[in-house]
């Protein structure tokens, strides 16, 4: 995650407190965290999937911010999407990736009701 969604998370809804990795992407690598999974890094994604895979991880979930998706799928490593839509509308939101120089066609995967209005759309990213 980029380091404005940990500032948003951090301390309390971190998704793992107890065992795994959360990566945060930031040009302050000296930041300190409470959490021992926490590791602050100014890396490129490759980077950083290797440094996960020496850890013993196998797979990894980006968590919010545009920085943090658009890194990532220019190095083409995001194979699958996840989308909550929540049933509101607003004048002005964030964007999902930044201004991006490619086009990526998502193939549908499932779909899953959350509730009586919110929806949860997987889909399959694929490269060409």
């Amino acid at each position: 995650m980029g380091r404005k969604t940990y500032s948003i998370l951090a301390p309390d809804y971190l998704p793992l407190k107890e065992e795994g990795t959360t990566i945060v992407l930031t040009t302050n690598t000296k930041a300190k965290a409470a959490n021992r999974t926490v590791v602050f890094t100014d890396e490129g994604a490759k980077e950083i999937i290797g440094m996960l895979e020496q850890k013993g991880h196998t797979g990894a979930v980006i968590v919010g911010g545009a920085y943090a998706m658009t890194k990532f799928t220019e190095a083409n490593l995001v194979h699958e999407i996840i989308l909550v839509v929540e049933p509101a509308l607003f004048g002005k939101g964030l964007p999902m990736l930044n201004e991006i120089e490619f086009t990526r066609n998502l193939t549908l995967i499932s779909v899953t009701p959350l509730n009586s209005n919110t929806v949860k759309l997987h889909y399959a990213v694929k490269y060409e």
